[in-house]
């Protein structure tokens, strides 16, 4: 396991959720497309066109600009099938359930923790995404499938989670038992490595491949504690093979066991990174008067206090990187960025800004294209954002959340072949994929050679 660096110079404007210290501060700018006196659906709306509508699409049907980069796909809000839910079977999710995912994310696919947005432009979200949850009938009427649900009495309220037992060795053993019961080893593996038998022939409603969960390494994308994963078997997740075991199957000490059996599966390492809770995300600069630090072996490094950063993957690898390590400081002028991650890709060498040859931004609804010029150690970077741009230079609050970078980085391979690999940066390090072009082309390879693939 290495840790890499990374150490970028920037003159104003990162996309990033970012305070910089030791200057005026101006007020956060307003939500674009939101009128003073804003409804909540329109206020909703704001909040979805810009944090959202790059992977679900500005019509929630999931197919944003961005989705073709995603796996998992993202949620098709029409279909109305939510996975991560409280509430029995196929049944429509509560407000509550869609604003916990929101704060949340979902861990190990590309959909991130929404914290750095305040509970109101959440809950607004919220009504925004049950208002994409609508298809249309054959006499060619919009049918919102919430408001369907709720004239026709089929609300229904989340199920009730009895207190959660100690865990005993009695109660693993029992779980150990149900889980071979309900051959959950076909689809989990014997070991809850997710490699059972009829792991390569899953897909979901969609008809797309849908590896199963593992339990040893892979993340819970509705939550690690006892009541997330009871709620995972009782409920199931909706629009995959993962079925719900109803009380018709399995009785509350049961589910309780399996739940247990399930976190016993877990190794240690991977246990750390599911308890540590979402932040806001929030790099914290503070101003310095001497010459930034131009070396990612300076010392000065080691005296600052790090960001923990959670990284959301574009799709699932074997080797996760959890999180990175950001440090940041500024002169006013521009703003040095110290970034630190352990990768099992053996390979230590610091990742400079002259290693990006054309980065660029995605042009998104209403914001103007930037420049595409390369990068220097000392060049303005071309970010996409909010605010006037005559703010650009001060540094003070960049926001430009749910924007979308991609980083290319080319070289050249046998005859004159070129090989390419993005990483996807958005929010202030949210969603990353792995820069190392050589290991993601290895991989895509290993993952179309795979026996047993569904293509």
């Amino acid at each position: 396991m290495k840790s890499k660096i990374f150490l970028a110079f920037i003159a104003a404007g990162f996309a990033s959720p970012l305070i910089v210290s030791g200057q005026a501060q101006t007020p956060q700018a307003p939500l674009k497309n939101a009128p003073p006196s804003a409804s909540p659906l329109a206020a909703g709306k704001a909040v979805y066109d810009q944090h959202c509508t790059a992977c679900h699409g500005e019509n929630g049907d999931g197919n944003g600009p961005a989705s073709v980069w995603l796996f998992p796909r993202p949620r098709n809000f029409s279909a109305g099938q939510f996975k991560i839910k409280s509430t029995p079977g196929i049944a429509l999710p509560t407000d509550d359930d869609l604003f916990r995912t929101l704060t949340r994310g979902m861990p190990g696919s590309s959909m991130p923790s929404f914290t750095y947005l305040s509970e109101p432009e959440r809950g607004d979200a919220v009504q925004y995404v049950k208002h994409l949850t609508a298809y249309v009938d054959e006499s060619g009427h919009r049918i919102n499938r919430f408001e369907d649900a709720r004239s026709k009495g089929e609300l229904a309220r989340p199920i009730a989670v009895p207190p959660e037992p100690p865990v005993t060795v009695q109660s693993l053993a029992q779980g150990a038992q149900v889980f071979s019961k309900m051959l959950c080893m076909t689809c989990h593996g014997e070991t809850g490595a997710g490699d059972g038998p009829n792991a390569p022939t899953l897909k979901d409603t969609q008809g797309l491949y849908l590896p199963p969960r593992d339990f040893n390494t892979g993340s819970f994308r509705g939550g690690h504690t006892g009541r997330d994963l009871y709620l995972r078997v009782a409920t199931g997740l909706a629009g995959t093979p993962m079925v719900p075991f109803g009380n018709e199957v399995m009785t509350d000490q049961e589910r309780w066991s399996v739940v247990h059996y399930v976190q016993s599966l877990r190794r240690k390492e991977t246990e750390i990174h599911d308890i540590l809770a979402p932040t806001d995300g929030v790099i914290r600069a503070p101003r310095i008067r001497k010459q930034l630090p131009s070396d990612p072996a300076d010392p000065f490094w080691e005296s600052m206090d790090p960001t923990r950063i959670a990284l959301n993957p574009l799709w699932p690898e074997k080797d996760l990187i959890y999180a990175v390590a950001v440090r940041a400081v500024h002169d006013g002028k521009r703003l040095a960025i110290f970034c630190t991650w352990r990768d099992p890709i053996a390979n230590g060498a610091p990742v400079r800004m002259q290693d990006f040859e054309r980065p660029h931004t995605v042009p998104g609804h209403g914001r103007r294209e930037q420049s595409r010029q390369p990068l220097a150690m000392e060049s303005r970077l071309a970010a996409g954002g909010r605010g006037a741009p005559a703010r650009r230079a001060r540094l003070v609050r960049l926001h430009a959340r749910g924007h979308l970078l991609r980083h290319e980085l080319s070289h050249r391979r046998g005859r004159g072949q070129r090989a390419r690999a993005a990483a996807r940066f958005a929010g202030g390090g949210r969603q990353c994929a792995r820069l190392r072009h050589d290991d993601r082309a290895a991989a895509l390879r290993a993952e179309r050679e795979r026996p047993g693939r569904v293509a």
